[in-house]
């Protein structure tokens, strides 16, 4: 049975509890003969035998106690995080065994929990240091805690462990993008500009400590390839529009004196000259739009705005026998007139193409914090897995239509373009045979007072 150190607490109570039963014993039978002297003598005598034997064996069993604690403070002090495999000497099967027993469980177990965290740092470390981007995690007050090689590389040195983020990277535009991600707490990517070169910057908020981690890609390369090709595009438009004007303007020439069968060709090929014509023309809007970055806002009377925007459809919709139905309150708004007027020519233009029958109505909802202007139509539709490139440039939905109907597949790119430059958002449902909706949202800081 085991042994423990209630046990043995009890054997030594128990002999003391013997020992005094013995004293009273024998004074009780001294006293009975009356020899009082002798009973003093021998209880004196029994008291101390019985101290010291209980002495003797109190202290031999604190040594039993206090030498395998002894023991285990030793080693505790020796264990760390380089040497937890130590070892630890055997002791009886009582409490004090119990616990070194566990101690070495406790030391074992924690010499593989270090292991296997040692072995996922390195895995986490050859990771990061095998992605071709900068990476680094900085605290709340921008501290940086932890990089890859890559971090290193860029600011130079690697020297880096709690410094500030702006001593080792000065550049006040990812000081913006922490800021901003901190306030959000959320996901944020942007263009930078740093040491000459464009990097696509990357924050993410961490919720559990409050970090943030950074990412950056360089894409000074790709930035190249993008202007050379909208460079391309831009001279490319700009030397063919002058061939195609003359061209066109040949062709009305030509048709003066031509007869029936020649009218029939050089109306065809009027018909493309136009087209081409158009496209052309939609390239130099994207490209102007593309290289503009800020907007000259002006005052407009938005009433008065869809005024004109209605003359410009009117024999058109009548034609096509569809109902063109503005919802505008009388407010002001702060934009650039011209590009505003594309925005929507484009998206009712669209919409009068596509919807063949119904209503088109134009509304602005006025909300909390936004503008919301709204076109939607009772059209085709739009096949939901369409939706997510209509804005695309020359991504067209039905090819054999926009043909028919003169579509460059760039109206909706510039549209996208006009919204973005400023700070808005546009956003498209649809549904087969139901009709579509656009929605465009812009900062309610743009609108002024209601007349």
């Amino acid at each position: 049975m085991k042994k423990t150190i209630f046990n043995q607490i009890v054997k030594v109570y128990i002999i003391m509890s013997f020992v005094m039963l013995i004293t009273i014993g024998l004074y009780t039978v001294q006293y009975i003969e009356g020899e009082w002297e002798v009973i003093l003598i021998n209880i004196f005598r029994i008291v101390a035998i019985t101290f010291i034997a209980t002495l003797l064996i109190f202290m031999g069993f604190i040594h039993k106690i206090v030498e395998p604690i002894k023991h285990l403070t030793k080693i505790a002090t020796r264990v760390n995080v380089e040497n937890m495999d130590i070892p630890i000497i055997r002791t009886e099967h009582d409490e004090i065994g119990e616990l070194a027993e566990q101690f070495r469980a406790m030391s074992l177990n924690l010499k593989l929990s270090f292991e296997e965290i040692s072995t996922q740092k390195e895995i986490l470390n050859s990771i990061s240091n095998s992605i071709h981007q900068a990476i680094w995690m900085v605290d709340e007050n921008t501290r940086i805690k932890m990089a890859n090689i890559n971090f290193e590389a860029l600011i130079g040195t690697i020297e880096y462990k709690d410094k500030f983020l702006l001593q080792l990277m000065r550049n006040h535009e990812i000081i913006k993008l922490f800021n901003d991600t901190i306030s959000e707490k959320t996901h944020i990517n942007r263009e930078i500009e740093y040491q000459k070169k464009i990097y696509l910057c990357t924050s993410t908020y961490l919720k559990n400590n409050g970090y943030v981690v950074f990412t950056l890609l360089d894409i000074s390369d790709l930035k190249s390839v993008e202007k050379f090709k909208k460079d391309l595009v831009s001279n490319v438009s700009h030397e063919l529009k002058t061939p195609l004007t003359t061209i066109k303007g040949f062709i009305e020439t030509l048709m003066e004196d031509a007869n029936l069968e020649q009218i029939h060709y050089l109306e065809i090929v009027n018909r493309n000259t136009d087209r081409l014509i158009a496209i052309i023309n939609d390239l130099l809007s994207l490209s102007k739009l593309e290289q503009t970055t800020e907007v000259i806002k002006n005052e407009i009377n938005m009433r008065h705005f869809f005024n004109k925007i209605e003359k410009i459809f009117v024999e058109e919709w009548k034609k096509q026998h569809i109902e063109l139905v503005f919802d505008i309150d009388n407010f002001k708004f702060y934009a650039d007139e011209f590009m505003l007027e594309q925005v929507f020519v484009n998206l009712i233009d669209n919409s009068i193409k596509y919807a063949e029958k119904g209503k088109i109505k134009v509304s602005a909802n006025l909300s909390k914090d936004k503008i919301i202007f709204i076109v939607a139509d009772q059209g085709i539709g739009i096949p939901k897995k369409h939706l997510n490139r209509i804005f695309e440039r020359f991504y067209v939905v039905d090819k054999s239509r926009s043909k028919r109907l003169g579509g460059t597949g760039l109206g909706l790119a510039i549209v996208k373009h006009i919204v973005n430059l400023h700070n808005g958002e546009i956003s498209v449902e649809s549904e087969e045979n139901k009709g579509t909706k656009f929605e465009i949202g812009f900062p309610r800081s743009l609108r002024s007072s209601v007349n």
